[in-house]
């Protein structure tokens, strides 16, 4: 276990120095762009960094692509289309799921994380999770979120 979190902190470190290295470049083409999508990967290094070792979310609001991996890594769902109904596939309940919808719809770019408790079903276990939240935003579009991130944990 060692082995791996020097591993991880061993990449951190570069992906962080690469980062920001780009980020200083002047010369880059289509800079403005470029520098937005470092920040946003950055923004998400360091979230799953800070949770790591809990069931994870990666949600790309543009092309809809959803990835959620569970504590050990492995895929629990992954889906390329915007139209799947995440919350019935876990059986999460109408009045979580509303609530979750109406929390993400207050987030902002100065507001982008939210928690919140909701019972879902996660590999044929039904129970009660924390959920946290953290939508992406780009500098670029700051009417809406891009992306949303996150992770869920039994109570």
């Amino acid at each position: 276990m060692l082995s791996t979190e020097m591993n991880d902190n061993k990449y951190y470190h570069e992906v962080q120095s690469l980062s920001n290295e780009i980020l200083s470049d002047k010369s880059l083409p289509n800079r403005n762009y470029s520098q937005s999508v470092i920040k946003i990967l950055q923004e998400k290094i360091d979230f799953f960094k800070t949770n790591s070792g809990m069931n994870s979310i990666d949600y790309n609001a543009m092309s809809g692509q959803l990835m959620i991996l569970n504590e050990k890594q492995q895929i629990l769902c992954q889906r390329n289309a915007s139209k799947f109904d995440l919350f019935r596939e876990f059986g999460v309940s109408e009045e979580d799921s509303q609530q979750i919808q109406v929390l993400l719809h207050q987030t902002s770019v100065q507001n982008k994380e939210f928690s919140v408790q909701i019972k879902a079903k996660v590999e044929n276990k039904r129970q009660m999770y924390k959920l946290k939240l953290h939508t992406l935003w780009s500098s670029l579009k700051k009417d809406e979120y891009i992306g949303i991130i996150g992770y869920f944990d039994t109570i």
